[in-house]
């Protein structure tokens, strides 16, 4: 496969040319997370994202630059997201030392559902209060000495994310429909928690056939879909050519965004518009 291809040269080249400092970091697969380790570790750590902007973690393949910082890492905190599939052998010969925490088949009795394989696990806010439990819990394993400014940090960023969830809840409560139409299936974990239906146009990197098409075609006319959101890295032509015949607004929203808290909240307006709610 040529992941697997591509993956074995860029560790020769990156094994070959760069030296070991011994650092303490750690990486972290996408933006949020990066919010996430901070809050605990609180200037404590040296947090890296793999995931550059405007990259879909479905296809993303890291360059050497960024194989060279995980290099010196620690840690590597995974989300679950499918490029670390495609990578996890390449980073483990890279870095045989650095611990990887994998995710979130751990979390079966929490998520609403693991069905995918590219579930977002992080747009939903419980699953959050978890895994920063995780996180906390590997970051005392890191560094023990610094265990209770980490315990205390993850108790006050889960009520924050409490708070976020019970915002959630009360935005969407008055909401006259639950179908929105999406772009990308990027908020599954989201939709599941809080009885939402995402209508996506593409999933996987696959994008709808004509039959699927139509059906969210008759389901926005007979619920009055209006609004149709594109996820930042997935914006394909369908959803140009289907806002023109529902004569429906595009909406632009990035769970990618590294400000989770606020992102959530931007994207709770935005469909609790959408969905006939109270703003």
């Amino acid at each position: 496969m040529m992941y697997r291809t591509s993956g074995l040269l860029l560790v020769i080249i990156v094994s070959l040319c760069l030296p070991r400092f011994g650092i303490s970091q750690v990486i972290v697969s996408i933006p949020p997370q990066k919010q996430f380790v901070d809050q605990i570790a609180a200037n404590r750590l040296s947090v890296e994202v793999i995931l550059t902007p405007g990259e879909s973690p479905e296809t993303y393949s890291p360059s050497p630059r960024q194989l060279s910082k995980l290099s010196n890492a620690s840690l590597y905190i995974q989300m679950g997201v499918p490029f670390e599939r495609h990578w996890s052998e390449s980073l483990e010969k890279l870095n045989p030392d650095m611990k990887i925490v994998k995710c979130c088949q751990q979390f079966s009795g929490i998520l609403k559902n693991v069905r995918q394989e590219d579930m977002h696990y992080w747009t939903d806010p419980v699953f959050v209060q978890h895994y920063l439990a995780l996180i906390t819990d590997t970051l005392i394993e890191l560094q023990p000495e610094n265990k209770e400014i980490f315990k205390s940090n993850f108790i006050d960023y889960t009520n924050s994310i409490k708070q976020l969830d019970r915002i959630i809840i009360e935005k969407l409560k008055h909401r006259r429909i639950d179908q929105f139409i999406i772009s990308h299936s990027a908020l599954d974990a989201y939709s599941d928690r809080y009885g939402l239906l995402q209508l996506s146009l593409e999933q996987s990197g696959r994008e709808s056939g004509p039959r699927k098409l139509l059906s969210i075609v008759e389901t926005a006319k007979r619920q009055d879909i209006k609004t149709l959101f594109i996820i930042e890295q997935y914006h394909t032509r369908a959803v140009n050519n289907l806002a023109v015949q529902l004569g429906a607004d595009i909406v632009m929203i990035d769970p990618m965004a590294e400000d989770y808290i606020a992102n959530m909240l931007v994207i709770t307006e935005k469909l609790t518009k959408a969905l006939g709610g109270e703003q």
